[in-house]
């Protein structure tokens, strides 16, 4: 009855012990696989996002007068992205995005044992999955967010071609100074656009594109940390950056040897170049107005704020310039330069054939009293022109007098108008009027 010792014995129990193993790793394979199906599948791929953007008024010469809206943006379209840019993006960020699928699995574990184990907080390592923790609004640091982040990267990959998930990326970016998307960013640092043909005058350059594309990384100063990538603020580090992103743009083969050899680091604009903007300008009276038509046409304050619209108005910058010169009292030319400050004009320019408004000057603060006509409290409304008061007195007296009407002449004042209304001086009461004699007002 004792037990069996034999080595037949010893091998069936450890065919049976590996068997035991074997079907215990099998379960739990078999778990891992449906498990992590029912996360793939529970994982859902957002939609693309909308960006917001900023709206552009426009003068009637094709200038921009200002761009208006929450977010300084321009979202263009992926095809019309000049390829030198979107290469010098990958440099950067993603050297490898044209190869993988999505996921970076050794930038996952990575990431993944830094936060298990207490050490620094890594990011999202290739394109696509920044674009989908964006997406997703994924903004905790966890294995979990890590997981789902790779799936809808995965997922992405699956109905997105690369082209359009590298303008899902350049749309969305955020690349300081108050500046969303590469063509914004253009604009602002360059002068320059990421759309045009590359043999146009203002088309962004392979080494001004570099430049955009290593300021992704950090676009802003850390408190106490790193100064971030902006030439202007941290110009050894952001021309480093730059190097990296060239060095990597020719391993790749998006540049040649000639165009690596010849680089120069560019110039970027100063914080304030933005010259042309009506913000805070006379011509700033112009912005409310245009505000005020788009919501006489149903176009609400949502839509305003999401963006992308272009408004070109009628002004014209010469008879603008003119309207300024004569009605500010900053203007030497004014007449109105020296007077009391309770002393104020207004100069409208229009077209008389047409009525369109070509010079607009209604005082020297756009956020303050329109002069030149009145508008409800919150700006969204025209109400109607300013009153004149009595300096239109003379001009009806000369109209009077070319109709032979003597300076004897009494009116009624208690009459009305063609369309049944009451005439009253500035609102006063009858008997305020004329003296209390308002039957005889001369």
């Amino acid at each position: 009855g004792g037990k069996d010792r034999s080595k037949a014995a010893k091998k069936r129990r450890r065919t049976n012990i590996l068997t035991a193993a074997a079907a215990v790793l099998v379960i739990m394979l078999g778990a891992g696989v449906v498990g992590g199906t029912y996360f793939f599948d529970e994982v859902e791929l957002p939609a693309a996002k909308t960006e917001d953007q900023s709206n552009t008024i426009k003068d009637s010469k094709g200038n921009t007068l200002a761009k208006l809206g929450e977010q300084n943006r321009t979202v263009v379209p992926e095809d019309k992205i000049l390829p030198h840019v979107k290469y010098a993006v990958a440099a950067a960020e993603d050297k490898n995005f044209y190869k993988h699928h999505g996921i970076d699995m050794k930038g996952i574990v990575r990431a993944a044992w830094n936060n298990f184990t207490g050490g620094a907080t890594q990011g999202a390592s290739t394109i696509t999955q920044q674009y989908a923790r964006h997406a997703a609004t994924l903004k905790d640091i966890s294995i979990n967010r890590k997981l789902r982040e790779a799936v809808i990267a995965r997922k992405l990959e699956s109905k997105y071609d690369k082209n359009q998930i590298m303008g899902l990326y350049l749309n969305y970016i955020y690349l300081g100074k108050g500046r969303y998307g590469i063509e914004a960013a253009a604009a602002g640092y360059f002068g320059k656009s990421t759309i045009v043909k590359p043999e146009a005058k203002n088309a962004i350059t392979v080494y001004e594109a570099a430049v955009l594309a290593s300021i992704i990384k950090q676009p802003e100063p850390q408190k106490g940390g790193h100064q971030g990538y902006d030439p202007a603020i941290n110009p050894v580090d952001a021309k480093a950056r730059w190097e990296y992103t060239m060095a990597n743009m020719l391993e790749m083969g998006w540049i040649t040897q000639d165009v690596y050899d010849k680089r120069a680091y560019p110039k970027t604009l100063p914080a304030n170049s933005n010259k042309s903007s009506a913000v805070n300008k006379p011509v700033g009276m112009v912005l409310r107005h245009v505000r005020a038509e788009l919501t006489a046409r149903g176009i609400t304050q949502t839509d305003f704020d999401k963006g992308g619209l272009t408004v070109t108005t009628t002004i014209d910058p010469v008879v603008q310039a003119a309207a300024e010169r004569a009605g500010s009292s900053k203007s030497k030319d004014s007449p109105m330069n020296g007077r009391p400050k309770t002393y104020q004009a207004a100069v409208i320019g229009i077209d008389p054939e047409t009525g369109r408004v070509l010079g607009y000057y209604g005082g020297d603060n756009p956020e303050g009293t329109d002069y030149g006509s009145y508008l409800t409290g919150n700006g969204e409304k025209i109400d109607g022109g300013q009153s004149p008061g009595s300096t239109f007195k003379i001009y009806t007296l000369a109209a009077g007098l070319r109709e032979d009407i003597s300076f004897e002449t009494t009116w009624d004042g208690t009459k009305r108008r063609a369309n049944g209304t009451k005439i009253s001086n500035a609102g006063a009461e009858d008997n305020a009027v004329c003296g209390g004699k308002i039957k005889f007002c001369g």
